[in-house]
């Protein structure tokens, strides 16, 4: 060991309990039970050491080759001109490095803070236990087997750990889930309401701004806007839909209606509505107009062109179309067990033809002509009648039957007697006639 020169009195002052040098020379092999204080410094020169404690505890040597370790019972931390280096007491490669290109765990660093051990549990823990409870952690966990979180991200505020946000390895990333299954799942607890919001500096931030997509605390989906502006919808790189900021929805165009439909495509249906339940559930569209105006100038239904409607269904159940023409399929291709009618003189002369109004009019004197369903069917005419049930909208929107009837008329086939009745009178009178002239004749 090379120490600063030391004076003759040096043996003297060593047999104290805490020597102190402060003359000059140099001294070898110096075994010192106490403290030393060195007030010019100790200087080591190459592959030197100075050794600390009873059992050699801490050791430090200077190197020849321009490197000083520090060693102690459980590793040695190496220092040269460029990096510091931990190493286990065997020598082992290094545990941690500080260099000149970053921090080192596991292995010389090639980033700012570089953590290469493989371990079977987290890589990096980084805790946060303020005091008040609202401790923060974050993890870094890495393994060879897949199907791991690659980073978590942990509260701890409650007093255990709560998963905040996960990456998995396989990209997918969880924000209050614990194990996501798409490449984004967002998660509360129990009938908690989760959304995404997107604001600008001209929406704002706040709670109530800009537009969001989730679900609600009833497990509804929500496309929300909470801006005075239009929803758009697009494929293909061009809008499809809007809705715009009254509500109205517009189909390939801009609307202005509650339901508006743009067809720009050559013989392509407009729209379309189709059930696929069982036939005896099956049901096509309703419109009702709930205030129920019940007369000719508002209208249940209507078609045309821009400027005319050619056929008009009224609230008062009125039809109208532009030229009185109504058909029905009679193409004889489509018929067979084709046969002359009978008589039906009698069942015509049978019926009742009445004046009367509906309940519902609330009027106070007839309105309306036509037959009564059950007298039809009292002088034998019940094909005429047919009857629909009675049926009342269930909180689920479906429908049911009230275990009551409704009866009407098949007016349409009542005219068709009706024609042949006529063609039967027709007969009788020319019959008449003929004989009438020849009488008129004698």
């Amino acid at each position: 060991m090379a120490l600063t020169k030391v004076t003759n009195d040096l043996q003297d002052a060593l047999a104290a309990s805490q020597p102190t040098i402060t003359s000059t020379g140099t001294l070898t092999g110096l075994t010192v039970t106490g403290e030393i204080t060195a007030n010019g410094g100790i200087a080591l020169g190459d592959n030197d050491e100075l050794t600390l404690g009873d059992s050699d505890e801490f050791k430090i040597k200077h190197h020849a080759s321009g490197y000083t370790h520090l060693q102690n019972t459980v590793g040695t931390l190496y220092i040269d001109s460029d990096s510091v280096t931990f190493r286990d007491d065997d020598g082992s490669p290094s545990n941690m490095v500080i260099s000149d290109s970053g921090v080192g765990i596991g292995g010389a660093p090639s980033h700012p803070l570089h953590i290469t051990k493989e371990i079977a549990g987290y890589q990096a823990y980084f805790n946060n236990d303020n005091g008040s409870g609202q401790g923060v952690k974050v993890r870094v966990k890495a393994n060879d087997s897949g199907n791991f979180n690659m980073l978590e991200l942990v509260s701890a505020s409650s007093g255990s750990d709560v998963t905040a946000m996960v990456v998995r390895d396989d990209g997918n990333v969880g924000i209050g889930v614990s194990a996501p299954t798409r490449s984004l799942v967002l998660g509360k607890g129990d009938s908690t309401g989760v959304q995404t919001q997107y604001t600008n500096s001209t929406t704002g931030a706040a709670l109530g701004d800009g537009f969001t997509v989730g679900i609600d605390g009833s497990e509804n989906a929500e496309f929300w806007n909470f801006e005075n502006t239009n929803m758009l919808f697009a494929t293909n790189g061009t809008e499809r839909m809007r809705i715009d900021s009254a509500g109205n929805v517009g189909i390939g165009l801009d609307g202005g209606y509650k339901l508006d439909v743009l067809n720009t495509i050559a013989n392509v249906v407009s729209a379309r509505f189709t059930t696929t339940a069982a036939a005896a559930q099956s049901y096509g569209p309703i419109i009702v107009l709930t205030n129920d105006p019940n007369d000719t100038t508002r209208y249940l239904l209507a078609g045309g062109s821009p400027s005319v409607n050619r056929f008009v269904i009224y609230s008062n159940g009125n039809i109208k179309n532009q030229n009185n023409s109504y058909t029905g399929i009679s193409d004889e291709k489509l018929k067979e067990n084709i046969v002359d009618a009978g008589s039906q003189w009698d069942d015509i002369k049978a019926l009742r033809v009445r004046k009367y109004s509906f309940k519902e009019e609330k009027a106070s004197e007839p309105t309306q002509i036509g037959v009564i369903a059950q007298e039809v069917e009292a002088v034998g005419m019940s094909g005429l009648v047919y009857e629909t049930a009675d049926q009342e909208t269930a909180e689920d929107g479906s429908f049911v039957d009230t275990g009551e009837v409704t009866k009407t008329m098949k007016y349409s086939i009542l005219y068709m007697k009706a024609v042949k009745a006529l063609q039967e009178a027709m007969i009788r009178i020319e019959t008449l006639e003929r004989r009438l002239t020849a009488l008129e004749g004698e």
